[in-house]
């Protein structure tokens, strides 16, 4: 899937899923470090395009590449990971270079992603942990950029669910959020959801 955002810098191009090689024949805006170094983003961008289940999206112009989505399988060591459930997937991650924010790429690659068929056979989650935001580069407060985090999930189909996964609420600001693709078995959203409360009380 292509598509296409026109600004005043110039044409910039979302696309996606993109292979491994697509990824490391670009380069990484400097800006993307949110995370890990610009260098080490790229690889793992291409690590998890490599693999069976992994899924990114990218907004490059001038072959530079300057935001990302991913999609992956939630990691082993989490509960989310533990859970035998080859339909549920992870939205890794989104970051845009801070010279292009607030120009709607954010929004575009959700749109580009989201608009893909394949999105609907899975539940997708994601964990939103405050000490991963931005709010330096942004100037949000922790509040305001939770807000902000959930109404653009909200707009391709999240909805917030209560957990007691101890990382979630190891934090207020913390949220767990879920898109239950159309073509998902009710048997399959009902094994997810007994993983929500794993910590119920004994009375």
């Amino acid at each position: 899937m292509i598509s296409k955002l026109i600004l005043e810098q110039g044409t910039v191009l979302l696309e996606g899923p993109v292979s491994k090689g697509q990824i490391l024949s670009k380069k990484m805006c400097s800006g993307l470090a949110s995370f890990r170094s610009p260098a080490e983003q790229q690889k793992a961008l291409a690590d998890i395009a490599g693999l069976p289940e992994g899924m990114v999206y990218i907004a490059h112009i001038e072959e530079k590449i300057i935001g990302y989505i991913t999609f992956h399988y939630p990691d082993p060591l989490e509960r989310w990971g533990q859970i035998k459930i080859k339909e549920l997937l992870e939205f890794g991650a989104i970051e845009v270079c801070p010279g292009w924010r607030n120009k709607g790429i954010a929004k575009s690659l959700l749109r580009i992603g989201f608009s893909n068929p394949v999105v609907e056979d899975y539940i997708i989650i994601s964990t939103e942990y405050y000490w991963h935001w931005d709010l330096e580069g942004t100037g949000l407060n922790v509040w305001e950029y939770k807000s902000m985090i959930e109404c653009a999930l909200e707009e391709v189909g999240f909805q917030l669910v209560s957990t007691d996964d101890p990382e979630i609420i190891s934090h207020p600001a913390n949220s767990l959020m879920v898109r239950y693709g159309e073509n998902v078995l009710e048997k399959t959203v009902i094994k997810f959801e007994s993983y929500l409360f794993l910590n119920k009380r004994m009375f």
